[in-house]
């Protein structure tokens, strides 16, 4: 098992994602908006590599964590197979 729970892990792989997103809500062209929203869901797949051992899920467990750009984001997991995460 990793030492991380699954909910850390998801917190470290969309670090990214408010960057891009931030900048996509500043531009006001449809298409640019488009472009940064996909770089910002591209940008998670790096860190998918983590996911080469088991992971611990934790019922009912919560983590809650601020980026550096002031994003606050909060994850509950509500079941035990870990496909299914909300946040």
């Amino acid at each position: 098992m990793l030492p991380k729970t699954i909910l850390q892990t998801l917190a470290l792989s969309i670090f990214q994602m408010p960057i891009y997103l931030n900048l996509a809500g500043e531009q006001n062209n449809k298409i640019e908006r488009m472009k940064f929203i996909i770089t910002s869901t591209i940008s998670c797949f790096h860190n998918s590599s983590v996911f080469l051992k088991p992971l611990n899920p934790i019922l009912g467990e919560t983590y809650e964590t601020m980026y550096d750009d002031g994003s606050k984001v909060n994850f509950i997991n509500l079941t035990i197979n870990i496909f299914y995460s909300y946040f």
